[in-house]
């Protein structure tokens, strides 16, 4: 069994939003991970995500950012297919502790809270690749959301993300 305190940052958007980016994001965490052997493992972890979407420029505002902030618990397998080298695939509940929007209209900033506009439960599978040296981990995942995570309209935003994190395992 190890624990890893891990670290990272990605780019993420919200599907489904009209002419949405990617934007920077980033997160911390720590995961647990068991061997049931060789080639299998399981993990279980706790995260701060930051996650969020940008637009550009639309109909006068500009440098429109939203900020999500979730706890997610992501619980993957890792297959083993080389030496240090794991595939993953799991589950990752999210709850929504936050979200802000802040953009620039006729050159005054504005920041909004906009938690309540947003589903406090988010569900995505995470899916990737990592590698291991020395108990240093590079991991790369994507996470496809899988439920809705805003309240008003008829679209269906969910949540789009690719995480790059780094980590250290510690032999418990």
């Amino acid at each position: 069994m190890t624990i890893q305190p891990k670290g990272g940052f990605g780019l993420a958007t919200l599907t489904d939003v009209p002419k949405a980016e990617m934007a920077g994001v980033g997160m911390f965490g720590g995961e647990l991970e068991y061997a049931l052997n060789e080639k299998l493992s399981i993990g279980a972890g706790i995260n701060f995500d930051m996650l969020g979407y940008s637009i550009e420029d639309t109909e006068g505002i500009k440098d429109w950012y939203t900020n999500m902030n979730y706890l997610a618990l992501p619980a993957v397998a890792n297959f083993y297919i080389w030496k240090g080298l794991a595939l993953k695939a799991g589950l990752q509940p999210g709850f929504l502790l936050s979200a802000k929007e802040s953009y620039k209209l006729n050159g005054d900033k504005h920041e909004t809270t906009v938690t309540s506009s947003f589903n406090k439960f988010d569900l995505s599978i995470p899916i990737g690749i990592s590698f291991e040296f020395s108990r240093v981990v590079i991991d790369a995942r994507y996470l496809l959301g899988l439920t809705k995570v805003n309240k008003e309209g008829d679209k269906t935003c969910r949540n789009s993300v690719i995480l790059i994190t780094t980590g250290y395992k510690f032999k418990l």
